[in-house]
């Protein structure tokens, strides 16, 4: 009788296991998109989006993909790099090539064949973060410092390190950069306490720390508005915010404010943009999106409205209106029609819910 029982519960183990790893294994199910929007799940989580001759590129965690109208996303493989590749920024350098900045080193595809580069060949650091193409040059930030690349590069490749060296950084672990109508250009870095924003203008610098007023010192993007403000998106798990910066007459910036962190869908903000209305999209960490308008919230997208997660880590509109977001669950597509429909009701009233 006692073997009995043994043998019994031996068995109630094994088809609890089985139906364990059936259970793991089980082909995916989600609901359908709502209507106009189209999802790219199989791209992994995506961290940079871009429109390149015709075609929608995307890389993220799972490596670099070009994205079919069907839903389908084809991977990219760039023959000097081995593995999988996590990619962070795509840029565009209007001159027929196609850069991807990724965890081993920076990439570029002509249409014909790909060239990598990495610290043998000059890039501070082979972890490149983000990438920025203004006045011929292209700016390169890496976990060690940051670089320029003048064009045409294929004639004489040779990174530029900014003036007063890396060391005049905020910190070298940059994450951001961008250029303001001034000329300026800005350096965030994510590596909390001693992150911040930089301001490089004619050789000069100015830092911008914790302590001076910054939502928090781990800097995840940057966008320049119609408006000319720089916009600072922040944080780290559950903490975080915006700032917002303003040129003033003298030729200086100023911190000018912080949104509340109540007006927003979460704290952390992960990625900005300002669509072709004039709204500016804050996507969270943890908490979808939060959308603005007239410097208000206005309103709140979260998954229940088709995201495919809630993580939302970049954001660009297409010229034909559609809006891409690349989030921990994949790329998606909205169409023009599909954009203008979240907003014919708002959902700030209740973070919960989003009509």
């Amino acid at each position: 009788m006692k073997n009995w029982k043994w043998h019994f519960l031996a068995l109630g183990w094994v088809v609890a296991l089985a139906g364990a790893i059936i259970y793991i294994n089980r082909p995916a199910s989600y609901p359908d998109p709502p209507p106009g929007w189209t999802l790219w799940r199989s791209a992994g989580a995506v961290r940079a989006i871009a429109f390149y001759r015709e075609e929608v590129w995307c890389g993220g965690l799972a490596g670099l993909y070009r994205l079919g109208g069907n839903g389908s996303a084809v991977p990219v493989a760039i023959p000097a790099v081995g593995g999988r590749i996590r990619v962070n920024a795509l840029e565009v350098d209007g001159m027929g090539g196609l850069w991807v900045g990724h965890s081993e080193g920076l990439s570029c595809w002509d249409g014909r064949s790909w060239q990598t580069f990495t610290e043998r060949d000059g890039l501070p650091d082979r972890y490149v973060a983000a990438l920025l193409f203004c006045d011929d040059s292209l700016w390169v930030a890496t976990y060690g410092g940051a670089v320029a690349i003048s064009f045409p590069w294929r004639e004489d490749f040779k990174p530029v390190s900014p003036p007063g060296g890396q060391q005049a950084l905020p910190h070298p672990r940059l994450s951001a950069i961008t250029k303001d109508r001034q000329g300026g250009l800005w350096f965030g870095s994510y590596a909390a306490p001693a992150g911040g924003v930089g301001r490089l203008l004619d050789g000069h610098w100015r830092h911008w720390l914790a302590q001076d007023g910054l939502p928090h010192p781990n800097i995840t993007s940057f966008l320049i508005s119609r408006e000319g403000k720089l916009w600072v998106g922040c944080g780290y798990f559950q903490e975080g915010g915006v700032a917002v910066f303003a040129p003033q007459g003298n030729g200086a910036w100023v911190l000018e404010r912080t949104l509340p962190v109540a007006e927003l869908a979460g704290p952390k903000v992960r990625s900005l943009y300002q669509d072709q209305s004039g709204r500016m999209w804050l996507g969270h960490e943890y908490d979808g999106i939060t959308v603005f308008s007239q410097e208000k919230p206005l309103r709140f997208i979260t998954m229940a409205d088709g995201l495919p997660a809630s993580e939302v880590m970049t954001m660009r509109q297409a010229p034909d209106g559609a809006l891409w977001l690349g989030t921990l669950g994949g790329a998606a597509r909205l169409s023009p029609q599909a954009l203008e429909a979240l907003f014919t009701t708002t959902g700030c009233d209740d973070k919960k819910g989003t009509s």
